[in-house]
């Protein structure tokens, strides 16, 4: 005669199992989380090093590079320039934002916002946005990109969604060389700093390891 489980016990395994479960479900579906922002760095990575092949057949050396084939100089905006002429027609966009087009904004580390409505960017067709970040044009022409892997779909937070890389088309001074697409060596990427998460991730091995900030 076979003896079957009591209500009791029933109760007491499938309490077991919820306990299991809730300890280990956080920890998979971060790891899932995790795999998403390495596949969607790695495919950044992969599109802006081909748009930057495809710029260098057309208009030469990066050093060589200037708004308008003459002029060296890229003051006021070199960002938007930058993204019009040498990114824009080797990258398939599915939508363009123009300056004050495409409402955005990002949570820093600290808590503060950083509005960048009113700066150009394009969306791939996954739903990556890629947005300039800042920009400076005067005596060197160097700024930063934002990458939201997700696109408008929170968090919009640094570091988790949110990751950032340089352009530096003067001197090299911050890439080690003339770079449309490349990482500032003294980003840091902890707790209170995340601009260099990016690099870190690349520094990695394509990996989020135990120490990072996550």
């Amino acid at each position: 005669m076979k003896k079957a489980f009591t209500l009791a016990e029933v109760l007491i395994t499938l309490g077991i199992i919820g306990v299991v479960a809730a300890m280990t479900m956080p920890t998979l579906i971060a790891n899932h989380q995790k795999k998403i922002v390495v596949e969607r760095l790695k495919k950044v990575y992969s599109t802006m090093q081909q748009v930057q092949q495809l710029a260098i057949v057309d208009y030469g050396d990066i050093s060589e590079w200037s708004p308008d084939g003459t002029s060296p100089i890229w003051y006021p905006n070199p960002g938007t320039a930058i993204v019009r002429k040498f990114v824009l027609p080797y990258v398939d966009a599915v939508r363009v934002c123009e300056p004050n087009e495409c409402e955005y904004k990002y949570k820093n580390a600290n808590g503060s916002e950083t509005d960048l409505s009113g700066f150009i960017g394009f969306y791939l067709k996954d739903g990556i946005l890629i947005k300039i970040n800042d920009y400076h044009g005067t005596s060197s022409t160097w700024g930063r990109f934002m990458i939201d892997i997700n696109g408008d779909k929170g968090p919009n937070l640094a570091g988790r969604d949110v990751f950032f890389a340089d352009f530096d088309l003067s001197n090299g001074d911050r890439c080690g060389k003339e770079s449309l697409f490349c990482f500032f060596c003294c980003d840091g990427c902890s707790n209170n700093q995340k601009i260099g998460c990016f690099k870190k991730i690349v520094n990695s091995g394509w990996q989020i390891n135990s120490n990072y900030p996550w």
